[in-house]
């Protein structure tokens, strides 16, 4: 029996949530908001501070595609986000990954890629009635020279980048006071 989309997205935010808090040694903490209304999966801060919180949606697949005319390994991740809910924030992020079945955890690498640059590189032109398309397609070669190579991070690496994503998030909130 296989997995329904549901199941996947809920084990990839569980094993999220644990890249993230075991990954920070414990300095971030996460909430999940009770309705995902906004298009984030994940509130998160530094433990004991309330400021900056940063809101990430999860988004993650079951298979790679092997592309053997291209000789690579793709992550495809497909999504549609209703025409008037699409938020564009500096403190707005997705994660994105690929499941490992067999052994219960994201394969290598995982991609953290800002709001900005996700609405921008991975929209598509084509709408379904008033949804946008979006169309996530990464080279998962640790070596790899596409749009996304620069967003890529190591599983056990997830808590460390967003404790500097919050860190400079701090610093640009305490310039622009």
């Amino acid at each position: 029996m296989a997995l329904s989309p549901q199941q996947i997205g809920k084990v990839g935010e569980r094993l999220f949530y644990k890249l993230l808090i075991l990954g920070s040694g414990g300095k971030l903490e996460a909430y999940m908001p009770v309705a995902d209304e906004e298009r984030r999966d994940f509130e998160v801060h530094f433990k004991g501070k309330y400021r900056p919180i940063l809101a990430i949606q999860v988004k993650c697949a079951a298979r790679l595609w092997d592309d053997k005319k291209k000789g690579m390994v793709r992550l495809t991740i497909g999504f549609h986000v209703p025409e008037g809910n699409i938020r564009t924030d500096r403190l707005f992020w997705y994660f994105l990954g690929c499941l490992d079945l067999d052994e219960m955890c994201f394969m290598d690498p995982v991609f953290i890629v800002p709001s900005a640059v996700m609405h921008k590189d991975a929209r598509l032109r084509r709408r379904h009635g008033k949804q946008v398309d979006f169309d996530f397609v990464a080279n998962m070669a640790r070596r790899s020279r596409d749009r996304w190579s620069r967003y890529q991070v190591a599983p056990l690496d997830v808590g460390k980048r967003f404790l500097q994503i919050l860190s400079e998030s701090s610093i640009k909130s305490l310039k622009a006071a």
